[in-house]
């Protein structure tokens, strides 16, 4: 029971600071939406910052509610205490999808929206303790397949296509 407990403190810890870095690019959503400017289209059902102001407040809100749900259930289980406590061993996992996020930024724009999504998500599912690589693989591929359909096809959103032959092949998918 006692390592179960250490165990669930540990990841909690590591979903803490994920969380916290999660709602503060959630915030800067919120902020960089507000300062596009306003302009007035009757076809349009969303002004332009519409879009990143409501993914952001609910993505936020969502945040929220995951953040005190698990508290909750943490605190029923009695694993709470010192549930915030500095755990030196989930740094490096922390370093690394920092990292991760920041690599992913400054290449979207030569590698693409769904090369890189691919990698970055099969890595963090390995991350993220997941031990089956064709289940992290499956569920890359399928993710990013969705994400590609509904904001590639359905909204017609531009996703970065990449430089090179990684535009030449995103015409295949979107």
């Amino acid at each position: 029971m006692v390592v179960k407990e250490n165990v669930e403190r540990d990841d909690y810890m590591l979903e803490m600071v994920f969380s916290g870095v999660f709602a503060l690019i959630l915030l800067g959503f919120i902020f960089f939406g507000l300062q596009i400017p306003h302009q007035s289209n009757p076809a349009d059902l969303v002004e332009a910052s519409g879009f990143p102001l409501i993914f952001a407040i609910l993505a936020l809100g969502l945040l929220v509610w995951e953040i005190f749900s698990r508290y909750r259930t943490l605190r029923k289980a009695g694993a709470t205490e010192d549930a915030g406590s500095f755990d030196i061993k989930q740094v490096p996992k922390v370093a690394v999808i920092i990292a991760m996020s920041i690599i992913y930024i400054v290449f979207v724009g030569s590698l693409g929206f769904t090369i890189l999504s691919l990698v970055f998500l099969f890595i963090a599912m390995n991350l993220l303790g997941s031990k089956k690589q064709w289940v992290n693989a499956l569920f890359s591929v399928l993710t990013v397949a969705a994400l590609v359909l509904v904001f590639g096809k359905f909204f017609g959103i531009s996703l970065p296509r990449g430089a090179g032959i990684f535009r030449e092949l995103s015409f295949y998918l979107y």
